[in-house]
This record gives C-alpha cells, structure tokens and sequence, in this order.
C-alpha cells in the first residue's frame, strides 16, 4: 500500500501529543487576531495582553496555583532550565538521578561551573535511591532535581518519600512534572506546593501546542510587595515574565496551553481506556515474541510501556534477533506505527537508551527497547494494526 494511503497509528505521546479539541478549537479562533506584541501599550498589543492573562489563569487553574506565581516559558526545558537554576542559587548542594531527562540533568550537571557540589544517583528510587538519599541529606541542605513521571519507562517515582527526606533537613525539591501534567490528578498532597519547590510542565505533553511550558516556584522568600524572586533567567534582553524571563512569548501557543488546562478532567478521565490498550499490547508482545517490560518496581502512568526483545547476538548468529531498537523504530515508520527507542531530545543520535541501560547494566536490553506511549485519541483499531506490523516486521527479522 502507497504511504500515502497507509493509517498512520501514532503511539509516542510522551514525546508531543496531538492538540486537544478545546485548544484546537481555541487557536483557531485566534489565529488571525493573536500577533501584537503583548507588551505593547496600544490598543492592539493589550488585546493580546488579556489572551495572555487568561492563559496564565487557565494554567494556573489547571496547575492548583496562584496565576500570578507562573512564569511562562518556551516549552519544558526552558522551565526546568530556569527552575534548576532559581533554585539552586541559594545552597551549595545539588542532587539529581541518573534518570532524569537530558533537560533536568544537564541542567545540574553545569552547575558544577558554578562551584556547586553535584551528585548523580546511580541508583533509581524505588531501588535503594531513596537510602542513598538519605545519606546525602544528613549531610546538609540542598536541592533535589528530580521527575515526578519517568519519560521513557512511565515509571512514577515516589515523589512524596523524596519530599519528606528533603524538607527535614531544610532542603528544596524541584519537580520535572512535563510527564505527569494530565496523567496524574493534581489533588490533596498532590500538588505543586504539597510536592516541591519548583514545578515545571509543558503545553505539548497534555494536548497543547509545542513552544510553551510553564514553570511554577514557590513564593516563600520573595520580596514582601510580591516582585520576583531571583530566577537568574536563562535568556536576558527584557523584562517579560516581571523580569523573570526575558523574549516576547507566543500568545497563540499560550492560548492553546490554557485551553488545553480547562480540558484535563477529560484527559484524565481516558486514563482507564489508554491503560487498557497499552496492557493489551504489553501481553501480545510478551505472549508472542517473549518481550520484557523495562520499568523497575512501583507504579507506571498509563499511557507507557518500555519493552526490550532477545538481545541480538554480536555476529548475528542463528536463534538470535537482527534488529536492534532504533532499525525497529524505522521499519515500523515505512508501515505506518509511530513509536521511538528513547527520548524525542536524542532522536538522530542511535546510542542505546541510557535510561534502560541504567535500571539493568549489562543485560543488552537498552540494544532492544522500544518505547510505546499512547493517549486519549488511540483506539484498539490502532492496537489490532500495530500489532498486525509489528508481527509482520519481527517476522522477517528474527
């Protein structure tokens, strides 16, 4: 079949996701209205100013915050950019996980040009991290940099213990929630302020568009008459964001990221249906070609699965699989299933998923990982074909 006749399943929402109805919708209203410059005293720039306004207050709502205590940024890594710096400005410890995405970990890691002490966990927190944190917090206050969903095994970490091993000595914790926002119910302690210090989330994680993130930063310490708090902005040249984030931001991107906040009741209504699909899923490719599940102990969001195959034998040798992630991922492509091997961040780069290779060392199963997230707009019609391909494919190759 010509691709161009093929049904494209897209199953790699942790990745980006498709724009929501509401924020779809949304936008497109705007379009054509939404291009002033928000700073701009006029008429026209104010206009977009109060699209701007009622974006911050829809995030905010969604986020259980005080609008006035977000800070609009480019997208997910530019917020947990700003909030690893903010944060770690005022201690001179900083601790994160071999685990975490590139955005939070390099993040930490050029701290250490900075003359700050950096620690990297070796070992995840469901598996003796949350001891070796311990250990490091005994020894005086600092910043945890952490996620709250792992973004390439779904994983949720236990994000409550690691709060309160922090805060007992004096400690902030920064939470990387880009994977979280619209899987997990932002409820009772489930919350920015009840979880961390620093909160930061991305519009096109949970049905918004790419090109805006927001990043939350609790208010204790700030100024009395409630100017900013020293945020140490990644860009300069202006005094956007109160001088929290210098640059012009895209109102049509943010107006689509609140739309998308208003709608993520529904979001996480589809979580039971999504989850069922990804089990269904899971149980062929164990049941069929003997596949594993990448995703330690504790629970995982449903939109993910992380599956390793047969680790391939170096020379190729008979009873062992030809492929290795990354090929899979592009055989899948040429019949239409949407999938990755790793983080979107590390496309072009077809190094084995330094996460997976983390939670098992040596085993080979980072060689075979793929990584299958879904959302609310898969079907099972979605689940039969990609099975259906993926069977076809591994045929030929094992």
């Amino acid at each position: 079949m010509p691709a161009e006749e093929r049904r494209r399943v897209y199953l790699d929402h942790h990745a980006a996701t498709p724009l929501c109805t509401q924020a779809k919708d949304r936008m497109a209203a705007w379009m054509d209205r939404l291009w002033a410059n928000p700073s701009s005293v006029h008429r026209a720039g104010q206009e977009v100013r109060a699209q701007v306004d009622r974006a911050r207050r829809e995030v905010g709502t969604g986020l259980c915050v005080d609008p006035e205590d977000v800070v609009f940024t480019s997208g997910g890594t530019e917020a947990c950019n700003l909030g690893v710096a903010a944060l770690a400005a005022s201690v001179p410890r900083v601790l994160t996980t071999g685990w975490e995405h590139p955005a939070v970990l390099q993040a930490v890691l050029r701290l250490r040009e900075l003359g700050k002490e950096v620690h990297v966990l070796s070992r995840p927190w469901h598996m003796g991290g949350l001891e070796d944190l311990q250990t490091w917090a005994s020894q005086g206050r600092g910043l945890v940099a952490t996620q709250w969903v792992n973004h390439e095994l779904g994983c949720v970490w236990p994000v409550l213990e690691v709060r309160s091993v922090v805060t007992s000595t004096g400690g902030m914790l920064f939470l990387d929630a880009t994977q979280a926002l619209g899987k997990i119910p932002l409820t009772g302690e489930w919350t920015p302020e009840g979880l961390s210090d620093g909160f930061a989330v991305a519009a096109h994680k949970m049905g918004g568009p790419p090109g805006a993130g927001a990043l939350w930063i609790r208010r204790s310490g700030w100024p009395r008459d409630g100017a900013t708090r020293t945020l140490a902005p990644q860009l300069v040249g202006g005094e956007q964001e109160r001088g929290r984030r210098a640059g012009s931001p895209d109102p049509l991107a943010l107006t689509g990221f609140g739309a998308a906040c208003l709608a993520l009741d529904q979001r996480l209504e589809s979580m039971g249906k999504i989850g069922a699909l990804r089990d269904r899923l899971e149980a062929h490719m164990r049941e069929r070609w003997g596949w594993r599940v990448n995703d330690g102990p504790g629970q995982r969001v449903a939109t993910a699965t992380n599956m390793s195959g047969p680790v391939p034998a170096s020379g190729g040798s008979s009873g062992n699989v030809g492929w290795e992630g990354h090929t899979l991922v592009t055989a899948l492509d040429l019949e239409g299933i949407c999938v990755s091997s790793g983080a979107a961040c590390s496309s072009g780069v077809q190094e084995p998923s330094a996460v997976v290779e983390g939670l098992y060392p040596g085993t080979g199963r980072s060689r075979t990982s793929l990584r299958f997230t879904l959302g609310p707009e898969n079907t099972g019609e979605d689940i039969s074909q990609a099975v259906h391909v993926l069977d076809r494919v591994l045929q030929r190759v094992v």
